[in-house]
C-alpha cells in the first residue's frame, strides 16, 4: 500500500512538473537575454533551461532580474526582481502591467483564509510602493495621490484619471495600459527587443 501511494505521489508531481514547463526567456543581472524553457514548482521555485542545455538552473535574484513564461500567443507570466517597501533584498514579484509604469501583484490566502490581493507600483526604479488592495487598509488618499503624480508627465492621461475619479483595480489597470501605450516611451532597451524573442518562440 505504501509503495503504491509513493508511486502515485511521484507520478502526480512528475505530471505537475511537466505541465508547468513553458517556453520563455530570462534577463540576467548583466542585462543578457537568454531564450529558454522555464518551469515553476508547486512550491513557487522557478528555474530555467537554456537552449541546448540539459539541466535546469534555479532562478534567483542574485543572477536574474526578470523572467517571462509564454503560455500562448496572448498569455504570458512575467516576474521581476524588486525591492518590496522597506525590503533589503530583491524578491521576484509577478507583473500585471509592464512599461514605463509597472504594476505588480501578490496574492495571499489559504485554507479557511480569505484571499487577499495586493497591487504594487514602480516607475523608473526597482523599489515598489503600495498601490491597491482588496483588504481593509488605510492611506487610500495618499496612495491615490502618489499614483496620480506618476501620470503627470502625460497631462491628458493625468487629467482623465482625475476626471474619472476611480481607484478600483480595473480603473488602475486601464489607465496604466493607456499610459504605457501612449508615446513618448522611456522603457529600458531590452524590453523594446522582446518582440524578437516572441518571434523566436513562435517560429
Amino acid at each position: 500500500m505504501t509503495k503504491n501511494l509513493t508511486l502515485v505521489t511521484l507520478i502526480f508531481f512528475s505530471v505537475l512538473s511537466a505541465s508547468a514547463q513553458k517556453r520563455g526567456f530570462v534577463v540576467t543581472t548583466q542585462v543578457d537575454t537568454i531564450a529558454c524553457k522555464i518551469k515553476v514548482s508547486i512550491f513557487g521555485q522557478a528555474s530555467y533551461q537554456p537552449e541546448n542545455k540539459e539541466k535546469y538552473i534555479p532562478i534567483t535574484a542574485k543572477t536574474i532580474s526578470y523572467y517571462c513564461r509564454i503560455k500562448d500567443s496572448t498569455k504570458r507570466q512575467a516576474a521581476r526582481a524588486v525591492f518590496m517597501p522597506k525590503g533589503k533584498k530583491r524578491v521576484f514579484v509577478d507583473l500585471v502591467q509592464e512599461g514605463d509604469i509597472n504594476i505588480y501583484e501578490i496574492n495571499r490566502g489559504g485554507y479557511n483564509t480569505p484571499n487577499t490581493s495586493m497591487w504594487y507600483v514602480d516607475k523608473g526604479t526597482d523599489t515598489l510602493k503600495e498601490l491597491k488592495t482588496n483588504a481593509v487598509m488605510g492611506k487610500r488618499k495618499q496612495r491615490k495621490e502618489m499614483f496620480a503624480a506618476m501620470l503627470k508627465d502625460k497631462p491628458a492621461i493625468y487629467e482623465k484619471f482625475m476626471a474619472d475619479d476611480s481607484f478600483g483595480f480595473e480603473a488602475i489597470s486601464d489607465i496604466v495600459y493607456l499610459y504605457n501605450s501612449t508615446p513618448p516611451y522611456k522603457s529600458s532597451a531590452w524590453r523594446k527587443d522582446q518582440s524578437l524573442f516572441l518571434k523566436w518562440l513562435y517560429r
